[in-house]
């Protein structure tokens, strides 16, 4: 299991937390929970939530199309094929492409 924190871009609003679980028996899978977006910014909608590793590789882990009164969410995501190793570099973001969330999840433990 291994945590990470997401945190704005520059002059942006919001922040988030990444669980994954990285298991080489089970199916890997990540949580990830936003808040403190603005939710009167519907054209930012939707977001996507991305995981990408080293090599620049990316896997798409869920969609957000809409956020509670607080400007939060939470995505889970199951991977049945993909294995998480590796894949450290969550993103989060908007319909344009632009980047709001990152962070980066510690799998060295």
């Amino acid at each position: 299991t291994h945590l990470g924190q997401l945190r704005p871009v520059a002059g942006g609003s919001g922040g988030g937390a990444v669980l994954q679980l990285v298991s080489p028996t089970i199916l890997d899978f990540v949580m990830v929970t936003v808040s403190g977006l603005d939710p009167a910014e519907t054209a930012a909608l939707p977001y996507r939530v991305r995981l990408e590793n080293s090599g620049g590789d990316v896997l798409r882990a869920g969609r957000i199309d809409e956020l509670d009164a607080d400007g939060g969410a939470d995505v889970f995501h199951e991977f049945k094929t993909a294995d998480l190793s590796g894949y450290t570099t969550v993103t989060v973001v908007d319909a344009s492409g632009e980047v709001v969330l990152s962070g980066v999840v510690d799998q060295s433990a």
